[in-house]
């Protein structure tokens, strides 16, 4: 999923990562290669995220990195 929605641009990953709910797994920044992200790694605008996510917490976690702009609806 790409990060879309504002509130979490310029965060830590371990401020997101991980929860009850889901944890990040993987991050591609910049379309560079894929890396297993850092607590302290820094997300921004269109940074593609993998997420391992409980399924019904999944429109949580859609919600979370996307804001508005949503995956499915």
């Amino acid at each position: 999923m790409t990060i879309k929605n504002p509130k979490v641009f310029g965060k830590k990953v371990s401020e997101f990562s991980p929860t009850k709910d889901y944890i990040i797994i993987s991050r591609n920044k910049d379309n560079h290669e894929l890396e297993i992200p850092q607590p302290d790694d820094i997300l921004s605008n269109g940074d593609k995220i993998s997420i391992l996510v409980k399924r019904n917490a999944f429109k949580k976690a859609e919600q979370k990195f996307m804001g508005e702009r949503r995956l499915f609806g």
